[in-house]
């Protein structure tokens, strides 16, 4: 597998201290940023890939952990939000 940590390929290490060796994965995934109202299946993708890839790991008695964010709420989406805020704020303004 490949260590982005120290951006080399490795093993995976043993670790001692439980009653036999296991093998320890811990995955960090930065998840999809979803612009628009419809996210598409291409979104999906990634989530199911990697939990299909944590399940199988786990079914050969590896120690897997998967953590996956799902925005990154930048300036785009940020400003997006606010936009159709003070829109919504408007029309109730006009309602009333």
């Amino acid at each position: 597998m490949n260590n982005s940590v120290v951006s080399i390929q490795q093993t995976f290490a043993i670790l001692r201290g439980r009653s036999r060796p296991i093998i320890q994965v811990r995955i960090y995934l930065c998840g999809v940023t979803v612009y628009d109202d419809s996210p598409g299946i291409g979104h999906a993708r990634t989530i199911v890939v990697f939990d299909v890839l944590r399940r199988f790991l786990i079914s050969r008695e590896v120690e897997a952990t998967l953590i996956q964010n799902f925005t990154d709420g930048d300036d785009k989406i940020i400003n997006k939000s606010q936009a159709r805020w003070l829109a919504c704020m408007s029309n109730i303004r006009q309602i009333h």
